[in-house]
């Protein structure tokens, strides 16, 4: 049995393509959550933070404040 909760982000096969990225057409709106479109390998919380870093890291560097590092694994194996 398929179990489903309300509790948890559900994303179609696929639709990593639609979704929006971080930098908006808007100067001053910047989005971040786990719903965000990062080419980073991230999945939910972790998509969560570092959208919300890459986020913070737009807004920095357009205020000419030194950015936050945002850390990250190597692509490796069969899937990279």
């Amino acid at each position: 049995e398929r179990m489903q909760q309300r509790t948890f982000s559900g994303f179609a096969p696929g639709s990593h393509a639609t979704r929006p990225r971080t930098a908006s057409e808007l100067e001053n709106l910047v989005l971040a959550g786990d719903w965000v479109r990062t080419d980073l390998p991230v999945a939910l919380m972790e998509g969560a933070v570092t959208s919300g870093r890459l986020a913070a890291n737009l807004l920095l560097d357009r205020q000419g404040i030194r950015q936050a590092p945002v850390e990250t694994v190597t692509p490796r194996g069969p899937l990279a």
